[in-house]
């Protein structure tokens, strides 16, 4: 049964565009293989990690969507394993009920909808639901129902284990942390 998921492989900024060319092409590989099919891939390009990763406080992100079988999960893995240029990589499986959701805010978003998006690929909607000491806010102080609450955390996780957003209060994204840095400089 095919399933889809959402990979993410952070590469030092130091590597070549050779090298990020190489390792998208032997992963597409992977992907296309019978009976599935890459959806979508974006290179987020080089961002500020949240906190350091193997010393490196930049890297490069690269994003694939893709439907496939579970077997081919393993696949990837070996592929990014032993790569000493990657920083990190995660691949994360979609359930059913992400899938709509994804596809019902693809649609608000073309209607140029204010709706809130509540995905790890987006950070600074996330800093939302945290406190200024970086712990998620409970479902009493932000007023949702708990499935979104469960979805809220589970999203914050996601980023902080991508480096897209911190443990901490302390990092840019953080909507109280660029006043604080502001306040300490003058």
């Amino acid at each position: 049964m095919l399933k889809n998921y959402d990979t993410v492989v952070i590469f030092k900024t130091d590597v070549t565009e050779e090298y990020v060319g190489k390792i998208t092409t032997k992963l597409e590989k992977v992907l296309k293989a019978k009976p599935g099919k890459i959806n979508e891939k974006k290179d987020w390009g080089n961002k500020t990690l949240a906190y350091e990763i193997k010393k490196e406080k930049q890297g490069r992100y690269v994003f694939w969507n893709y439907t496939q079988d579970p077997s081919v999960v393993e696949k990837v893995e070996k592929v990014l394993r032993y790569e000493e240029n990657i920083l990190r990589y995660s691949t994360i499986i979609q359930s059913e009920a992400e899938i709509k959701v994804s596809r019902a805010l693809k649609a608000d978003k073309d209607k140029n909808s204010n709706s809130l998006v509540i995905t790890y690929k987006e950070p600074m909607t996330l800093t939302k639901f945290v406190s200024d000491r970086g712990k998620i806010v409970p479902r009493r102080v932000s007023g949702v129902n708990a499935v979104a609450q469960r979805r809220i955390s589970r999203e914050i996780k996601r980023a902080r284990q991508l480096a897209l957003m911190g443990f901490v209060s302390n990092f840019p994204y953080h909507h109280g942390a660029s006043q604080q840095n502001q306040s300490r400089e003058s």
